[in-house]
């Protein structure tokens, strides 16, 4: 159709088209789709179920060939909210290829590359050096050393790490990393993404790391030896009970940045509260200790709107009548300068707001931001992040919606249990766009926008 200028009047074309077209877009590209016009936006409302810019996403790796056998080569970013249905690949990596996804932040990925390197990515937007920031190599680290290849390249091909000379440059990433999180969204000013603080838990979960924007070099904060702490531990002997201070095998279990500082959390509760202004750092205590006889699965720290900092707690659940699923969800509110907790009733502790926990820095949202969010209810990823036996066996798998008042949890997505009942795959991460880079990304993606002819 034209105008009687003779211009396409491109606004009213078929919506059924427009959703096709859709489908063929990556992220990007659908984002800026989107920006157009309004006919378009709601074409895109239409198939996605939800406004491209105003909804949490969930990050998956697509395999080479269909299968999980093989090294992902790329992502899909699926839509949460509406239908379910809406999924577009993100654009592809500027510089190489990324292995596995170790953290999203502020709306970016933080990825392992081609040489296990941490690299920060805007999903949103196309490849550029602006949306793709390099963080300091892996080969800062004294406990890593690189193996190179015999040609002319002198390319780095393996890596030795504790001694074991196993790791191939890309695969090393998966082990070494557990979990990265941004202070907050690098900023569009200035070269390097000034502003952020990258913060990232690694080696077997034992060491923590961090690294401001620019810097060359990680700045290792502490590594734990094989014995962590030393805890309480009451037992009953001959009828009485008896107080043993006891050593533990600790690891880090998440990582978050809460009012201008970060914050630590171990597999057995040990809370630590990181001020990168110097080198202190001061041990909270053991808030949320789990006895022996509990299978935790997963410990996170949540920085809320309201200014609190939260612990959530999934453990395997012994009362089946209360929680028919096996699955409790208890949630604790640090007091920092106390260096207590205090329990939280389960149906109020999230005042309203729906949280997402998983490899992401943990986020805490209003269904009023993201309409269509359920109130009072967690979302979480669930590879595995207890040690020992393995959560996916035991029906804690896929991406589950945890329901605080019904102790309930179900899938997100209908597919997400049979993904994940059989095997850990490489893990998916939510991703919650920010709502000023999101509309930064779909204006600079119009710029480069060609309908064509």
């Amino acid at each position: 159709m034209a105008d009687a200028s003779g211009i396409p009047d491109w606004s009213s074309l078929p919506r059924d088209l427009l959703i096709a077209v859709l489908g063929w877009l990556d992220a990007p590209s659908a984002l800026a789709y989107a920006g157009v016009c309004a006919p378009w936006r709601a074409a895109v409302a239409a198939g996605a179920g939800v406004p491209l810019a105003l909804t949490p996403w969930l990050f998956s790796w697509e395999p080479d060939d269909g299968t999980m056998s093989g090294p992902p080569t790329g992502a899909m970013l699926r839509c949460v909210l509406g239908a379910g249905s809406a999924s577009f690949p993100t654009a592809p990596f500027p510089r190489g290829r990324s292995v596995r996804c170790c953290g999203a932040s502020h709306g970016w990925i933080l990825a392992s590359d081609e040489q296990s390197n941490l690299v920060l990515y805007n999903p949103f937007a196309g490849p550029s050096a602006a949306n793709f920031i390099p963080l300091p190599p892996v080969t800062d680290f004294k406990c890593v050393r690189p193996g190179y290849s015999s040609d002319d390249e002198g390319r780095i091909e393996t890596y030795v790490h504790e001694e074991y000379c196993g790791w191939d440059a890309e695969s090393f990433g998966s082990d070494f990393y557990h979990k990265a999180v941004l202070s907050c969204a690098p900023s569009s000013t200035g070269t390097g993404g000034a502003g952020f603080t990258a913060a990232k838990i690694h080696c077997q979960r034992r060491s923590l790391s961090f690294a401001k924007a620019g810097d060359s070099e990680w700045r290792q904060a502490c590594t734990m030896g094989r014995t962590g702490y030393k805890v309480l531990r009451h037992i009953i002997e001959d009828g009485q009970q008896i107080t043993l201070n006891t050593d533990l095998d600790d690891k880090y279990s998440d990582i978050t940045h809460h009012d201008g500082r970060f914050y630590t959390v171990t597999v057995h509760g040990v809370v630590e509260s990181w001020d990168l202004s110097g080198s202190s750092v001061e041990v909270i205590g053991t808030l949320g200790y789990v006895a022996d006889d509990v299978l935790l699965l997963s410990r996170h720290l949540v920085s809320t709107p309201w200014g609190d900092l939260l612990q959530v707690r999934a453990t395997m659940a012994k009362n089946l009548d209360k929680y028919p699923q096996r699955v409790m969800v208890q949630i604790g509110k640090i007091i920092p300068h106390r260096h207590r907790m205090v329990k939280l009733r389960p149906a109020k502790a999230l005042r309203g707001h729906a949280v997402f926990l998983g490899l992401n820095h943990s986020a805490c949202v209003h269904p009023d931001e993201f309409p269509g969010l359920r109130r009072n209810c967690i979302y979480f990823t669930t590879p595995p992040f207890a040690d020992g036996d393995h959560p996916w066996n035991l029906g804690w798998n896929g991406m589950k919606i945890y329901d605080m008042k019904n102790n309930m949890a179900e899938d997100v997505f209908e597919s997400s249990t049979d993904i994940y009942a059989m095997y850990p795959r490489p893990p998916s991460v939510w991703v919650i766009p920010n709502r000023n880079q999101a509309d930064k990304a779909c204006c600079s993606s119009l710029m480069n926008l060609s309908l064509g002819d």
